[in-house]
């Protein structure tokens, strides 16, 4: 429902009598007809802000205006109660002076007896004289002062009419010397005044005498000094009896957040940023003590003998170096103390021997080095204790003990500590154990683990489990408590992976049974550090969260620990033959022996090294020379980057057949031979080399440019012409390729002859070499046109049992093109055509459906326009596509570019594609065939029920057909076992049973549908026997379902039920791979009505529409992408992690 607005601006007329000619404060406030302040600040409680503009120095305010409004915005339950409490908040936008000025006189008649106004100024200084209008229509219940105002003070005492039912005063003064406070200046008494808060400039302090306070404020029950001196002993409490409680409203300050409703449950006093600790006699009922920065040195063992009561003691922020023993003798009420950010170097043994009913304990930010193993003894209620900040380097051995039943949350952090302590891992209500930044290492784990009585530890574990149970319903147990051991000195764990060993089975439940964060150390993924990981793979990986990275070694940095597989982790080996200054080691697979020389210096290679299959690491060696040797036969990796090296040998070159990867970066190559070419490299690094552009490396163009090239960085190899410039390998033009010749040469000879016999004739050569060739592409397209050959086509390894042959990407804007000269043509030609915004499979993330519809299909074309030019989607995708490419297969990217966007692109790897000329052309008259000649070729299905179980048969096409038919038989197999565990799990069908069209939907039309199709469907409340309740076994129904289809409508979210099931839901699809859950809308949903995590999903994950026309057949292929599933994405081969998040992209 829309919302009218009544707004009051700017108030510009000017007043009768008094004020007559003077100018009236301008301010605006806004209401809505809910009666409740509606504007960019408000109180949720109705409380009125009044905002004052600019600087309006002695302005005055209409009280009338004022005190008219507080009735449009009354709530009910003020009503109810029979009395008004309403809080005026004057807030000025510059520090001014301001009047204010009522029309009514004191016998005018207004019903003010049940209304109660608490004042707060901000910014906005008041006249003394002023506040006692306000008693013309109510009480003054508070008066708080904050954001530097100030209430001017006459230079006389003068009658304040307010003081007598005031409970409240927050009184601020200045700077300035001699200032004073505003009550000092009150005749009266202020007898009903239970909370006292007085602040003084800090660099200024105000002396008060003690009688000044216990005369003018009577009744005082809570008080506050701010930089306060005390010239006389003040006693406190002075006042023997309390304010009734149980008649006091309770009120929240939206400025200050400050209680201001009086009510006192107990007596309190806080001392701040004051010495006068020695001036004031503590003695009665104080429930609660703060002493702030208040130099709490000496008297410590009086000064609170004679409190009783008391609750809550905080004297943190001292400079106390030492306590006394008895500062806390016989105070056996307390619950909370706090002696932060002391200088505490020790503790009494029996500091806290009276304090049995002790909650909280800070001792964070002191010296201390040690602690008494009984220093907490009798306190086995204690929930929480602050250690962190100190010197502590270990904890006494059965520390904590008698708190195993009661504490909740330990805090060790920044403590030079190295031991875990034991005994908070057997608490059934231990929720963090808080270490990070500490000296703990993989050793701390390992002693934690020897110590622990694992059957004790099961024990409590099963005992938390199930009060976490009781307190949460029958929900599932979820949360783990947390052991926070990031930033630590964590390097490795040495852990004995044999499942007799006590360690490894300790460990295994330490890991199950708590969160243990451990970012920011330095791991180094080595074997020992391994175990871990493979820890994992003894269990399901789902109970375990693990946010440990790699730091060592330099190339497994930043890979997270249970992201390594085998062939990742190599370990240290004593092998004959290894090189003495080098380290040998052996990958965790035995798939290769490593032999690293790395940052020693060596001019040459070994003579003789292992037999085994050898990766070689001579990076930063010093080599001056690459000589052949017989042992390159065993070689599949050699690093020589970062030498000396000028030049290979050709018959260096031609031992290298078996080596597959190859980095000679950063040497000092000026060639290469031609004999590297035809070795089996398929990855060369070559960057950082002072190429030359001369006739001893013309070749190496041509080879760069091949799409076989194992050059990874092709695209940026630079060399350097005869003239010192500096060019783009593949860029310069062959003319620059040229030697320059030593010896003087005859013109008449060697020029004028050759040139004109032979000058015309090349000339023409020329002209039509280079025709064709920057035409190439054109020409072959035109002999496809005309003859239906594709020459010179290179067969890409296309795997054709992938759904789609092609798709499709870009922008929405440019549909209407896409759709007639890219999708109809090639539908035209029978080709499978994909679209991302129609095909996109519903239940992934935006960006995990676009890429698993990409992995599904052979050729992906992307058409871009200017459209496409800041869509941070289509940004995304070409990362992930062009990545994958250039590590596969470039021939299954085709690019469709408008002039607009090739001359605005700055993407670096499209910059690659245009310059090596792979793209078409948008405004090309050739653009359908184009494309067609570019799409791999179709696969005729021979239907000859003899060539295998399924019934069809891929035709040989070139040397794929092996690979293909192999590939085929495997996913096959691989899919009838994967069906054959699928169809064990349920599809659950969720939607509100009270709309009728979603129940003639579901049961009449979707269900029958997917039974039809070979899936077991069924309405999840089916599952539940009658009368039972649905939150109380969502869980287990969601565990054994396979895919859950929810349809949402608004009454879904209308009903608090029917919300908790969505987010069951919702939180398992989260937990869980692919598409568990497939959501779909109907009807209208306000986005407003959403819950976060609805909203959460929605913004990440592909929904659809029942009204989609293509309803079922988009449901179907859902919930059978799994199963047809046939592309295994490389993780390593396809980064996203620079693409936008998929909430940024949609």
């Amino acid at each position: 429902m829309e919302t009218e607005h009544w707004t009051f601006c700017l108030f510009t007329i000017c007043l009768c009598g008094g004020v007559l000619g003077s100018n009236l404060c301008q301010f605006t406030s806004q209401f809505n007809n809910e009666k409740e302040l509606d504007g960019s600040m408000f109180a949720p409680d109705g409380s009125m802000v009044y905002f004052l503009e600019g600087n309006q120095e002695n302005c005055y305010i209409d009280l009338d205006f004022v005190f008219e409004l507080i009735p449009k915005n009354t709530h009910e339950e003020n009503e109810k109660r029979g009395v008004l409490l309403k809080e005026i908040q004057f807030y000025c936008a510059k520090k001014v002076s301001v009047h204010f000025f009522t029309k009514i006189t004191f016998d005018t008649t207004y019903d003010h007896t049940k209304l109660y106004v608490a004042l707060v100024f901000a910014r906005c200084s008041v006249y003394l004289e002023d506040l006692s209008l306000f008693t013309k229509y109510g009480t003054i219940w508070s008066i708080v002062q904050s954001n530097d105002s100030l209430i001017h003070v006459p230079s006389q005492i003068v009658k304040c009419t307010f003081t007598k039912q005031i409970r409240i005063i927050h009184s601020k003064i200045n700077c300035v010397s001699e200032a004073k406070f505003f009550w000092e200046f009150c005749e009266e008494i202020f007898e009903k005044v239970n909370t006292l808060q007085l602040e003084a400039c800090a660099t200024n302090q105000s002396s008060i005498k003690a009688e000044s306070l216990t005369k003018r404020f009577p009744g005082v029950q809570a008080l506050q000094l701010n930089n306060i001196d005390l010239s006389t002993q003040l006693t406190f409490p002075w006042t023997h009896y309390f304010v009734n409680s149980t008649n006091i409203r309770s009120f929240t300050s939206y400025e200050t957040y400050m209680n201001v409703s009086g009510t006192s449950i107990g007596r309190k006093i806080q001392i701040y940023n004051s010495e006068i600790v020695n001036m004031i006699r503590l003695t009665g009922m104080i429930s609660n003590i703060v002493i702030n920065n208040a130099n709490f040195i000496s008297n410590q063992s009086e000064i609170f003998r004679n409190v009783i009561g008391l609750n809550s003691v905080d004297i943190s922020n001292n400079t106390m170096t030492e306590i006394n023993e008895l500062l806390f003798k016989n105070l056996s009420d307390i619950k909370d103390i706090n002696l932060q950010h002391n200088q505490l170097k020790t503790l009494p043994v029996n500091i806290f021997e009276d304090q049995r009913h002790l909650l909280f304990l800070d001792l964070s930010d002191n010296k201390l080095s040690s602690l008494d193993r009984n220093l907490l003894k009798n306190q086995p209620f204690l929930q929480e204790l602050h250690l962190e900040n100190n010197r502590l380097s270990a904890l006494p051995h059965g520390f904590l003990k008698e708190q195993i039943g009661s504490l909740k949350l330990l805090f060790l952090f920044s403590n030079p500590i190295k031991t875990i302590p034991v005994m908070p891992f057997y608490g059934a209500s231990i929720e963090m154990i808080d270490m990070h930044k500490s000296d703990i290492t993989g050793e701390s784990l390992l002693d934690l683990a020897n110590d622990i009585n694992i059957y004790d530890f099961m024990y409590e574990n099963l005992e938390r489990r199930q009060l976490s149970s009781r307190t949460k319903g029958e929900r599932e147990f979820l949360q783990r408590p947390l052991l926070d051991l990031s930033f630590s000195n964590i390097k490795d764990i040495h852990l004995d992976l044999n499942v007799k060993n006590q360690t490894f089975m300790k460990i295994l439940q330490l890991f199950k049974s708590f969160s243990i964060k451990g970012d920011g150390n330095p791991f180094k993924c080595n074997c020992r550090l391994y175990s871990i990981r493979l820890l994992f793979l003894i269990k399901d990986t789902k109970e375990f969260k693990l946010d440990w990275v790699c730091e060592y070694p330099e190339e497994l940095k930043g890979r997270k620990v249970t992201s390594l597989t085998d062939r990742d982790i190599y370990c240290p080996i004593n092998v004959t033959n290894c090189p003495r200054e080098c380290v040998c080691y052996v990958r965790y697979d035995l798939s290769s022996w490593i032999v690293d020389c790395r940052n020693i210096n060596m001019t040459i290679l070994p003579p003789v090294m292992p037999k085994e299959p050898l990766e070689l690491w001579f990076k930063n060696t010093s080599l001056l020379s690459l000589d052949e040797r017989d042992y390159f036969v065993n070689v599949s990796v050699l690093d020589v980057s970062e030498n000396k090296l000028t030049h290979i040998k050709p018959l260096t070159a031609s031992k290298l057949q078996n080596v597959a990867v190859l980095n000679i970066e950063s040497n000092h190559f000026t060639s290469l031979p031609v004999q590297i070419r035809y070795t089996g490299i398929k990855r060369l690094y070559l960057a950082k080399n002072p190429l030359k552009c001369d006739c001893h490396t013309k070749w190496m163009k041509a080879w760069l440019l091949d799409k076989s090239c194992p050059v990874n960085d092709w695209n940026t190899i630079e060399c350097t012409d005869y003239t010192k410039r500096v060019n783009t390998f593949v860029t310069t033009p062959d003319s620059v390729f040229v030697c320059q010749e030593v010896e003087t040469l005859s013109i008449a000879e060697h020029v004028i002859f050759p040139a004109t016999i032979i000058g015309s004739f090349v000339f023409i050569i020329l002209v039509l070499s280079l025709t064709i060739y920057f035409q190439r592409f054109t020409v072959r397209v035109l002999l496809y046109m005309i003859f239906g050959i594709k020459l010179f086509y290179r067969r890409n390894n296309y795997e054709y049992n992938l759904r789609y042959d092609c798709v499709v990407l870009y922008d929405k804007k440019d549909e209407n093109f896409v759709n007639k000269n890219v999708k109809s043509p090639l539908k035209d030609l029978g080709y499978d055509v994909a679209d991302i915004y129609d095909d996109s499979i519903i239940g992934f993330t935006f960006i995990d459906g676009i890429k698993k519809l990409i992995c599904n299909s052979k050729v992906k074309i992307f058409c871009l326009t200017r459209n496409s030019l800041n869509n941070d989607l289509i940004a995304a995708l070409w990362n992930i596509t062009s990545e994958r490419g250039l590590k596969s297969n470039l021939g299954s990217i085709i690019l469709i570019l408008d002039k607009e966007f090739r001359d605005k692109y700055t993407e670096e790897n499209m910059r690659l594609f245009v310059k090596s000329g792979r793209f078409i052309k948008m405004d090309s008259l050739l653009l359908h065939k184009s494309i067609a000649f570019l799409m791999p070729p179709q696969k005729r299905l021979n239907h000859n029920p003899e060539t295998n179980d399924s019934g069809i048969d891929f035709e040989d096409v070139g040397a794929n057909n092996l690979h293909l038919t192999q590939q085929k038989h495997r996913l096959t197999a691989n899919t009838i076992q994967e069906n054959s565990n699928e169809r064990e799990r349920d599809i659950f069908i969720v939607f509100p049973e009270e709309n009728d069209e979603l129940h003639q939907l579901a049961r009449q039309t979707i269900i029958p549908f997917l039974r039809e199709s070979n899936q077991k469907a069924s309405v999840l409340k089916d599952d539940f026997v009658f009368g039972e309740d649905i939150r109380m076994g969502i869980e287990t129904r969601l565990n054994k379902a396979r895919h859950v289809i929810f349809i949402v409508s608004k009454e879904v979210l209308e009903d608090e039920v029917w919300q908790y099931i969505l987010s069951a839901i919702i939180t398992k699809a989260f937990l869980c791979n692919g598409n568990y859950l497939l959501l779909f809308t109907y009807g209208q949903i306000d986005e407003n009505d959403m819950s976060e995590n609805l909203k959460k999903y929605v913004n990440s994950h592909i929904t659809a529409s029942v009204n989609d026309p293509n309803l079922k057949d988009r449901m179907l292929a859902a919930l059978t992408f799994e199963e047809n599933q046939v592309c295994d994405e490389d993780s390593e081969s396809v980064t996203t992690e620079n693409s936008a998040d998929d909430e940024n992209l949609i």
